[in-house]
C-alpha cells in the first residue's frame, strides 16, 4: 500500500527546497524574511506550498529578454 501524498497541486517543504535547489533551513529563513510565500499549515507537521505560488516565485527570478 502506497502512502497518501495529498493533492498534486500542493508541495512539501522537501519538494519546494528541491525545486529551488536550497536547503530546508534556507527555505524557512526565506519565509520568515518575507522573501518567499508562506505555506499552508493544517497542523504543526502538515505544511504545504501551493504549486502556483512556487511557480510564480520561480517566474519572477527569470531575467526578462
Amino acid at each position: 500500500m502506497t502512502p497518501y501524498t495529498g493533492p498534486k497541486d500542493l508541495l512539501t517543504a522537501q519538494e519546494v527546497a528541491g525545486r529551488l535547489s536550497i536547503s530546508l533551513r534556507t527555505l524557512y529563513r526565506m519565509v520568515e524574511r518575507g522573501q518567499f510565500p508562506p505555506p499552508i499549515r493544517r497542523s504543526r507537521r502538515w505544511v504545504r506550498w501551493k504549486m502556483t505560488d512556487v511557480q510564480h516565485y520561480l517566474d519572477t527570478l527569470k531575467p526578462e529578454p
